[in-house]
């Protein structure tokens, strides 16, 4: 995805997204970075544990993490969308300020792929 701010990050889920109201748990999901306002070089992050979760909710887009890593849904005067590392390891030490510089953010564009 892309914030507003220009910065470029995402998320890679191994278990297809749905509306369920539900955690879907699975091994290989990772977040990752390609340009932040730090200037750190692009960066994966893997889960702690050797599987994460994914959340599937009607309102809300794609969401990483036990903990909400990374979640974007409609709500607020922005869109309230924010990223924590509470089930990804925060290689860089910069918590939620990682991808934009803030805890939350407010997405201009992003994509969602399948593959079939």
């Amino acid at each position: 995805m892309r914030s507003t701010t220009g910065h470029t990050f995402g998320g890679h889920a191994v278990a297809p997204w749905t509306s369920a109201d539900a955690y879907t748990t699975t091994a290989g999901c990772f977040l990752f970075l390609v340009e932040n306002p730090h200037n750190d070089a692009p960066t994966c992050f893997e889960c702690k544990d050797t599987q994460c979760s994914t959340y599937c909710y009607p309102s809300y887009g794609p969401t990483f993490g036990n903990g909400h890593d990374l979640l974007i849904h409609q709500g607020g005067d922005t869109g309230a969308s924010y990223t924590t590392f509470e089930s990804y390891t925060d290689t860089l030490g910069r918590g939620a300020a990682t991808f934009t510089g803030d805890y939350r953010f407010t997405p201009e564009d992003y994509e969602v792929w399948a593959v079939t």
